[in-house]
């Protein structure tokens, strides 16, 4: 029998014997089961915000596993040689023919001498003005191989040797042809075809001609001012923060997004690599929880505000990340950051109070970031992506009296950015 029912038997009990129950007896009764009801109400909502809460923890975390793995297969796949490497070098890149060594090559016994005609149809050479064709004149047997095959006399790797005419023997050229009018003109051709071409390699920089055809155009040495925007997922990481997710207490952590803004410059060492600082005059971090206090299920919120500088250097994949475009590329970001705290408030329900003597003035640690980056023209450059801030400071001065690390506290967030850059100079 439960308890309500004993109550109602009790009740009627005392209605049958037409007698009193004790002075204050029902209403202390009432107000029980007032409480009770209520204490159920609150079990059911806290059960409902656990299986909730309970989804969404392992949502969460099956989430950063899946992108751990595809930021893994995707830094593989760029980094494995294939159609995305540039290839402008190696279709540029000026290599000599192998010379043919003649003397390994001997004529069949069976070969015959050739007999070339080399005499055009008079036909042809009579429309030509002031060509004699003469009908004196033999053709010339050629017998020996190396009158058929020039070899290519190179003397260095700096000369490049064009064959196009002078591999064609003279005796293969009519000698009415070379005779003739156009003897002259023949003459100074075939000898600036033999002469060959004097080029430095030394001179030819292959990386400036992969730079000019490349969809990543920022020049090495140039600078980029640009404005970041972000929402970042930001968290106190102490122990009254691992509580909230404890099912067994009727403590919670609920998640706190900011939006942030601030600007940065960029500065272009070489074609991949870089540096890039920003500012944040204003950026927030701070935790919501759901606590019992002072015998009231309330919201206590916690809000700190920084004055943030970040320094980092980014390195820029040569790889295209799609086949059918150069401009979207993978960019990745590794420095530290450090921050000045301006303010710091803690909101229970509607009271607000300062709480900024129990916090560190200064807060540092690591930035780790991971972006896209879209050139569509070439002085502007989007880049979206996931930075990732990792505090190392204890930044709690209020629990100097707590055992061990009980009140240890670090700032760390998930913060979903957008930069945008503007390219100055050239």
């Amino acid at each position: 029998m439960t308890e309500k029912e004993l109550i109602e038997l009790y009740r009627r009990q005392m209605a049958e014997k037409k007698a009193s129950a004790p002075e204050g007896l029902w209403t202390d009764i009432s107000r029980k089961l007032v409480v009770e009801e209520a204490w159920d109400n609150i079990a059911a909502t806290l059960e409902k915000d656990t299986q909730k809460k309970g989804f969404w923890y392992f949502a969460l975390r099956a989430a950063a596993v899946a992108a751990i793995i595809s930021f893994g297969v995707l830094s593989v796949w760029l980094l494995s040689p294939g159609e995305s490497e540039p290839r402008l070098a190696e279709e540029t890149r000026i290599t000599t023919p192998p010379p043919v060594d003649t003397e390994t090559i001997e004529p069949a016994q069976d070969q015959q001498p050739l007999t070339t005609d080399t005499r055009p149809p008079a036909t042809e050479l009579a429309e030509l003005p002031g060509t004699v064709v003469s009908d004196s004149e033999d053709t010339q047997p050629i017998t020996e191989t190396e009158d058929l095959i020039a070899p290519q006399q190179i003397s260095s790797d700096e000369e490049l040797y064009t064959p196009a005419l002078a591999s064609i023997p003279e005796t293969l050229i009519p000698r009415t042809i070379q005779t003739g009018i156009y003897g002259d003109a023949y003459s100074a051709l075939l000898s600036s075809m033999k002469k060959p071409i004097q080029m430095n390699l030394d001179d030819l920089n292959l990386s400036d001609v992969s730079y000019a055809f490349s969809y990543n155009n920022t020049p090495p040495g140039s600078f980029s001012l640009g404005i970041t925007t972000a929402i970042k997922n930001t968290w106190l990481i102490n122990n009254e923060t691992f509580e909230g997710f404890d099912r067994l207490n009727h403590n919670r952590t609920d998640l706190k997004f900011y939006p942030d803004i601030g600007i940065n410059m960029h500065y272009q060492h070489t074609q991949r690599w870089g540096m890039e600082t920003g500012l944040f005059l204003s950026s927030s971090t701070g935790q919501t929880y759901r606590q019992y206090i002072h015998g009231k299920y309330t919201h206590r919120s916690i809000s700190l505000n920084y004055l943030q500088f970040e320094l980092m250097a980014s390195h820029t994949t040569g790889n295209r990340l799609f086949r059918n475009t150069g401009s979207v590329r993978l960019k990745s970001m590794l420095g530290f950051y450090a921050s000045l705290m301006n303010s710091a408030t803690e909101i229970i329900e509607n009271d607000q109070f300062d709480v900024k003597p129990l916090y560190s003035g200064l807060d540092y640690g690591l930035v780790l970031g991971q972006y896209l980056q879209w050139q569509p023209a070439r002085r502007i450059v989007f880049s979206p992506g996931v930075h990732v801030k990792w505090g190392l400071t204890d930044i709690y001065l209020g629990g100097t009296n707590l055992p061990l690390n009980f009140s240890n506290t670090y700032n760390r967030s998930i913060e979903f950015r957008l930069n945008v850059y503007y390219t100055l100079g050239r």
